[in-house]
């Protein structure tokens, strides 16, 4: 009976004695590594995310223009909306025409060099007034 129970006795605490090494494990100053591994794992999940997201609407807007879905009269906000936020707007710019206040570039994520450049140039009402597009220069 004795033996039996000392069986049992170091059996239990063996399995406790392992879960304690592993669950340990983590809380070792390499185990702050192993979770910090985990946490840029999931950043560049949400990063690539992200960037998808980016390229579809890069790509939506550079569609609708050629559909001709793009139209001038269009609020700023809703271009924002649509499309994301620009990589640059210029307020004070150096333009011909005296009713442009803001000229706009977007750009594909990934493709930053080269990739179509679109300008949207928008009115002292900030509605759309003209785009371009073109190639890398």
């Amino acid at each position: 009976m004795i033996t039996i129970m000392t069986k049992l006795i170091t059996r239990v605490l063996t399995v406790f004695s392992i879960c304690l090494i592993l669950g340990g494990c983590i809380l070792l100053p390499g185990g702050k590594r192993i979770s910090r591994l985990q946490g840029y794992s999931a950043n560049r999940d949400e990063i690539e995310v992200y960037v998808e997201q980016q390229e579809a609407l890069y790509s939506k807007l550079k569609a609708d223009i050629n559909s001709g879905v793009l139209r001038p009269g269009i609020t700023k906000h809703v271009i924002l909306e649509r499309y994301s936020d620009p990589i640059f707007c210029n307020d004070q710019p150096q333009e011909e025409d005296a009713n442009i206040a803001e000229i706009c570039l977007f750009r594909h994520p990934t493709a930053y060099f080269t990739s179509d450049k679109i300008y949207l140039h928008f009115d002292k009402n900030y509605k759309l007034c003209a785009w371009q597009v073109g190639p890398v220069q």
